[in-house]
């Protein structure tokens, strides 16, 4: 099967939840303290993308999380205080993952491209190994930067679920961990200018060229 019908077959599901309101509130859901065992329930727990909430979705992205070797920011200790993730599957691409954190008085920032593209192939994806990994210590200016834009674009408030979800193209998902609350924010081909502007900021802290969005 081509990798454009298999991307539309994900874009299909992920779609469903298009117009659902985020249970999520304004300032994150809690924090579990131990994590389920399945991946997908590990990564996003019942219910994160809405009250139309699929199973599919939360397979597919948790399945590039674990070959990226990330851990949970919903549950269990994810080695931060303060931690933001971005994570880019193009259709077409190689995946990508960028997470910046603050650990007590230092930052840092780990990334990680997978070899395979982001495109699901319901029963059959393969995310493919890690080929490139990127760790880093970040500065303090580096970090007051990308406060300043999750600021600037009001992450906390925006809604889990939102915008149109089309053929091929990309996923951008966004999420965060702060003060024991959870937040994630995920959007089709980048198509929220104001996500956007977020990715590549971290993108460009991880200095990926290749693939990039």
């Amino acid at each position: 099967m081509r990798p454009a019908v298999l991307f539309r077959a994900a874009l299909f599901v992920v779609a469903l939840a298009v117009g659902s309101s985020a249970v999520l509130a304004d300032s994150g859901a809690p924090v579990a303290e131990s994590c389920p065992q399945s991946p997908e329930t590990r990564y996003f727990p019942v219910g994160t993308f809405g009250s139309r909430d699929n199973e599919f979705v939360r397979e597919w992205y948790s399945k590039n999380l674990v070959a990226m070797e990330e851990p949970s920011l919903s549950c269990g200790d994810a080695g931060g205080s303060e931690i933001y993730r971005f994570l880019w599957l193009p259709a077409f691409s190689d995946s990508v993952v960028v997470r910046v954190f603050q650990r007590n008085d230092d930052y840092g920032l780990e990334a990680v491209m997978l070899s395979g593209p982001g495109g699901y192939d319901a029963g059959r994806y393969n995310p493919g190994h890690v080929s490139h990994r990127v760790t880093r210590a970040l500065s303090r200016d580096e970090w007051q930067t990308v406060i300043a834009r999750l600021e600037a674009i009001q992450f906390w408030q925006m809604t889990t679920t939102g915008g149109n979800f089309g053929e091929d193209g990309a996923m951008w998902i966004l999420e965060a961990r702060r003060n024991g609350r959870y937040h994630i924010v995920h959007r089709w081909l980048g198509t929220d200018t104001a996500l956007r502007s977020v990715g590549r900021l971290f993108v460009n802290l991880a200095n990926l060229k290749a693939g990039g969005p």
